[in-house]
């Protein structure tokens, strides 16, 4: 069976030779290369969640949206506690305007990964785009709590050295 990380080592892999392309060109690449690896991970194991998360990436660089939902819909039903997929369907429901959906996503994919830095910040755009300003503005509130405590937690650690 083919794991994700795989799939990821491949795709970095082949985009290092990439880099310095233009950046158009080297989004139409890197495409192109995720979705073949994606679909070769897909022949050798169709159940493999990351493989249909990998292709996602293909739909949204070439405005197939029901593709991209299809998908995002498929990595969750095959790997129900992979916050990514919450997160990915969440964002294309706030893309599309469904609101209320996308913050059922979003509220699961940080259940799934609490620390995940856009999950939360594109949930505040979620309540920000919402008209929710109030909740966005306690949500920043709470992540400047965090950062501090984790600056101070680093210092407190860094001195004992």
């Amino acid at each position: 069976m083919l794991s994700g990380v795989v799939i990821e080592r491949v795709c970095e892999s082949q985009l290092m030779g990439v880099l310095s392309l233009p950046t158009t060109k080297r989004i139409t690449l890197k495409t192109k290369m995720v979705e073949a690896a994606a679909r070769r991970a897909m022949e050798l194991d169709p159940n493999l969640a990351e493989s249909h998360f990998a292709l996602t990436d293909t739909k949204w660089h070439s405005y197939d949206f029901d593709g991209w939902e299809k998908e995002m819909k498929l990595t969750i039903e095959l790997k129900p506690n992979y916050a990514g997929g919450h997160f990915g369907l969440g964002l294309h429901h706030l893309l599309v305007g469904a609101f209320d959906e996308a913050e059922v996503e979003m509220r699961r994919a940080r259940e799934l990964d609490p620390t995940a830095p856009l999950t939360k910040y594109f949930f505040r755009v979620l309540l920000t785009v919402g008209r929710q300003f109030d909740r966005a503005l306690e949500e920043a509130a709470e992540e400047v709590k965090l950062h501090d405590s984790l600056s101070k937690l680093s210092s407190l650690s860094a001195s004992q050295c």
